[in-house]
């Protein structure tokens, strides 16, 4: 149990240091892109920590050679622990009294440290939550926190922050590098987060920490870039869910959290599980297997766990469309417009529209009757199977 006891921070003694944390594993052909961008930020105060988490591909070296350029860079080696021992290494190695975490094959923007500093000493808060921008080589958006911009007492957003009352939607993101934190409070929760799980690390860490305050900001800035990639969807194929949740309950729902926290962990827990379900018996897409070509409509957070799923189970997807065709997700898999998708040169078994809004995949479903795909072809999510999984 985390004990809501939390001593203000002395904003007159602050330091100013941020101690900026780095896992790595497996990350060369990126690692160098994000270190230049940490090391030419334009707040200086840094301490620059990479974990090298048993790299076997040159980027422990790669480390090694950077620590040499900048006297603000540690290096620490380890055995492969995983992301959240990474981190742990991390934390027990910073210094500064301000701390932030980047991932190794994402990059920030020249003024983002700078620009997080500034809220959190202006507004005297014990963390800033930012917006972050996602992309890949041909595509960028903004990923938002649903509160809006603001300077808020714990008290008065905590009961919204995991669960913002829809599908997929966090009041404050879950991401734990999007944020800036005051390191004194993060290594209490860090340090306490099970080793192995490898589902939700960032949920463990963000809405733990949330408790420990007293006053948030929320800002719209998004300079920190998210890269996504397809080594990042596939790294954990044995997700731990059982010893996240564990964890989240001992900690989220004791005593007076239990009230604000049950219904958001609740939510929670059938968002994560809801796309196993969706193959399961009696879920949406419960016949997949007997489809040996299938289409995926739609590439947002579903649509991406549903291709990845569909992977794992090895099945041929012959073509993945979205409005947004102009972009190419991790580096391979090539979104088609489907305003422009040739049906009649596609052989395919079953369309899977991976999109949890009914109104919207509804029009889909017309869009392609007019194509003259049978309705028996196509396979979608129903708001009545949303509701049993994610609103009950």
């Amino acid at each position: 149990m985390i004990a809501n006891t939390a001593i203000h921070f002395q904003w007159d003694k602050m330091k100013d240091k941020v101690s900026v944390i780095v896992p790595i594993f497996n990350v060369k052909k990126y690692l160098g892109k994000c270190i230049n961008s940490i090391c030419e930020q334009t707040y200086s105060n840094l301490e620059i920590i990479l974990v090298d988490d048993g790299s076997t591909d040159g980027s422990g070296e790669l480390c090694d050679f950077y620590k040499k350029t900048d006297s603000r860079i540690v290096v620490a080696h380890q055995n492969n622990k995983g992301l959240v021992n990474a981190r742990k290494a991390g934390i027990l190695l910073a210094t500064g009294e301000l701390a932030t975490y980047v991932d190794a094959d994402d990059w920030i923007e020249k003024k983002h440290i700078e620009n997080m500093v500034k809220c959190l000493k202006e507004n005297q808060v014990e963390l800033v939550c930012a917006n972050h921008t996602v992309e890949n080589e041909n595509f960028s958006n903004v990923g938002k926190n649903n509160i809006s911009e603001g300077v808020y007492e714990r008290d008065d957003i905590i009961d919204r922050s995991m669960y913002y009352g829809s599908f997929y939607k966090f009041g404050i993101t879950q991401y734990v590098w999007s944020k800036l934190y005051i390191t004194s409070y993060l290594k209490k929760i860090q340090l306490i987060i099970p080793d192995d799980i490898s589902l939700g690390e960032d949920v463990a860490l963000t809405y733990n920490y949330l408790l420990e305050t007293k006053k948030i900001a929320v800002v719209k800035y998004s300079g920190y870039h998210y890269c996504q990639r397809i080594e990042s969807m596939s790294k954990n194929k044995n997700p731990k869910f059982d010893n996240l949740i564990l964890f989240l309950k001992n900690t989220l729902l004791k005593g007076d959290n239990y009230e604000i926290f049950a219904n958001q962990l609740n939510q929670y827990m059938k968002l994560i599980q809801l796309t196993d379900k969706m193959f399961e018996q009696s879920g949406p897409f419960d016949d997949i297997t007997n489809a040996k070509r299938v289409i995926v409509y739609g590439a947002g957070a579903m649509g991406k766990k549903v291709v990845q799923e569909l992977k794992n189970k090895k099945v041929n997807i012959v073509a993945w469309l979205d409005k947004a065709y102009n972009i190419t997700f991790f580096g391979q898999d090539i979104i088609l417009n489907p305003m422009e998708f040739n049906w009649s040169d596609c052989t395919f078994d079953l369309i899977i529209i991976a999109i949890t809004d009914e109104y919207i995949s509804d029009e889909i479903v017309k869009d392609l009757q007019g194509n003259g795909i049978p309705q028996h072809k196509i396979k979608k999510i129903t708001r009545t199977y949303i509701n049993k999984w994610v609103l009950d």
